[in-house]
């Protein structure tokens, strides 16, 4: 039996922290075809989605539905992430490590 569980109604319009994503454990505890449905979510960060990405990969009978274009594309960002890995481009960096506020100013003054 297919359970639609509406994020909306769940966590709310606006999601913004990882931990969010716990808050549907419960609600998914036992069903094992899932939608998630997305609608009237204007925003879900991608710490948020990156957790849902890992449930996904725990049940993967999970679908996503309804994601406005803004959460489409944090997920398209999610999914690229952590299927490609990240690009780490400056690897040659220096790293400086300031002691106090006074030698961080002093850094930025330097630059």
């Amino acid at each position: 039996m297919q359970t639609t569980l509406n994020i909306s109604t769940l966590i709310g319009t606006h999601i913004t922290l990882r931990t969010d994503a716990h808050k549907l454990l419960p609600a998914i505890k036992g069903n094992e075809d899932i939608v998630l449905d997305f609608s009237d979510v204007k925003f879900a960060s991608r710490s948020f989605l990156d957790e849902i990405y890992t449930f996904l990969q725990q049940h993967p009978h999970t679908t996503l539905r309804h994601l406005a274009t803004d959460v489409q594309n944090n997920w398209n960002a999610v999914t690229t992430t952590r299927q490609q890995g990240r690009a780490h481009t400056h690897r040659d960096a220096e790293i400086i490590n300031c002691h106090d506020m006074g030698e961080l100013a002093a850094m930025f003054a330097r630059m």
